[in-house]
């Protein structure tokens, strides 16, 4: 699969999301093998049905009881997302939070 990636985007991937969260046995070998970081979320509301409409969205993020300094978030390319993600970064900010930039996670050689 990474060799389809790369041949379309020109890069090889490095960073591996198990499907649903399932960091199983066999969703840590294949990554390491391709030398991945896997990565995983502390949080994310995008796909709850209760949650796909900017307010709500926005609402939940900034007040998740799963919120703290580390927290790695997780959002779809979704238009609710996508409408909601300003927002969401902006009071972040207010809240003294900083969005880290993914050029500066370290990743297996």
């Amino acid at each position: 699969m990474n060799n389809l990636v790369e041949g379309i985007i020109g890069e090889r991937p490095k960073y591996f999301r198990a499907p649903f969260g399932y960091n199983t046995d066999f969703f840590q070998k294949s990554p390491a093998n391709e030398k991945m970081l896997v990565m995983n979320w502390t949080y994310g509301y995008d796909w709850d049905e209760e949650y796909q409409d900017k307010k709500a969205l926005t609402e939940i993020m900034l007040n998740s009881s799963y919120l703290s300094n580390g927290a790695s978030l997780l959002m779809h390319d979704r238009k609710w997302t996508r409408e909601a993600i300003e927002d969401i970064v902006k009071d972040f900010h207010k809240k003294g939070y900083k969005i880290l930039d993914p050029k500066l996670i370290e990743k297996p050689e």
